[in-house]
């Protein structure tokens, strides 16, 4: 058997040698350097992520409170739009009704003026046209008459309007009249 010896001597001690152990106590300090620097990125990292979280939420917000005011004023300018759409319709008809006026027949121009003019109690029994427009018709009062004949000269499109006739046969009788209308456009002097 071999017995062991055991170590009396510190020359018998086989110690590392100095180099050896200054190279591991560098690559130590290495490799707590590195530890420390990978901790500190690591670390570095996870801020960056919580800010980039941060700013995406606020991102986020910020672009549905755009969409929001995008829809608003999207509703706002389809309103808008309906509007303008609804005022273009009624210009084109505008423009339409003055063409089919100045381009009526001068019967039809004639029935829209008595349609206008003629009040109630008023009842035309003849309309002439030649040279000038002879209405003849029947009331029961006079007040009609008289309401009929300022109407009809109220109008743009009457230059004079004169009583040709009017008679009664008696109390109980209608009174029947015949009126005289020159037709054109005048001012109102004119017709004073």
């Amino acid at each position: 058997m071999t017995e062991k010896k055991a170590p009396t001597l510190p020359s018998e001690i086989q110690l590392l040698p100095q180099e050896e152990i200054r190279e591991r106590q560098f690559l130590l300090q290495r490799l707590q350097q590195f530890s420390l620097a990978f901790n500190l990125i690591l670390i570095l990292i996870l801020i960056s992520g919580l800010f980039f979280l941060y700013w995406k939420k606020q991102v986020i917000q910020e672009w549905n409170f755009f969409n929001e005011q995008l829809s608003q004023n999207l509703q706002q300018l389809n309103a808008y739009e309906g509007t303008i759409t609804e005022f273009k319709i009624l210009e084109q008809k505008l423009d339409w009704l003055s063409l089919l006026r100045q381009n009526k027949e001068p019967e039809s121009q004639i029935l829209e003026l008595l349609e206008k003019t003629i009040p109630p109690g008023v009842i035309l029994t003849e309309i002439q046209d030649k040279d000038k427009l002879y209405l003849r018709g029947e009331t029961q009062d006079y007040q009609s008459l008289i309401s009929f004949r300022r109407a009809l000269e109220g109008e743009d499109q009457t230059k004079k309007v004169q009583l040709n006739q009017i008679r009664r046969e008696d109390a109980a009788s209608p009174i029947f009249f015949e009126l005289g209308v020159i037709l054109g456009k005048t001012n109102q002097n004119e017709k004073q």
